[in-house]
């Protein structure tokens, strides 16, 4: 009876906030899923070749003969799965188009290698 309590409680919460996400967003900062905001991610050649062409090289620029980059701030939207969706802190794509959205960009998980959040 009490765990009924517990779930209906909760689903008021998230019924009356002006944020029904909120709770799923802080839950996925607190176990280290997901909604992690400025985040710099240490990719592979191949992840920062990924990340220079879909931010019109704003998030990482390749060098030749180094193999490991660390990217510009970001936000770790996910890293549930085989994917990573990360959003950069500023919309900085040229196209107007893209201007007006928020865009987030795919990356393999295999081509990230670590990252560091930076407070």
């Amino acid at each position: 009876m009490m765990g009924l309590a517990g779930i209906i409680n909760i689903f008021l919460l998230m019924l009356f906030s002006n944020n029904p996400l909120f709770l799923v967003t802080r839950i996925t900062q607190l176990l280290g899923i997901g909604s992690l905001p400025n985040i710099s991610l240490v990719v592979t050649e191949t992840g920062c070749g990924i990340l220079s062409i879909a931010s019109n090289g704003n998030l990482c620029l390749p060098v030749i003969n180094q193999s490991i980059y660390i990217t510009e701030p970001l936000i770790l939207q996910s890293r549930i799965g085989k994917d990573m969706r990360i959003q950069p802190v500023k919309n900085e794509f040229s196209i107007q188009e893209f201007k007006d959205r928020t865009t987030a960009i795919v990356l393999p998980a295999s081509e990230v290698l670590g990252w560091k959040e930076e407070r």
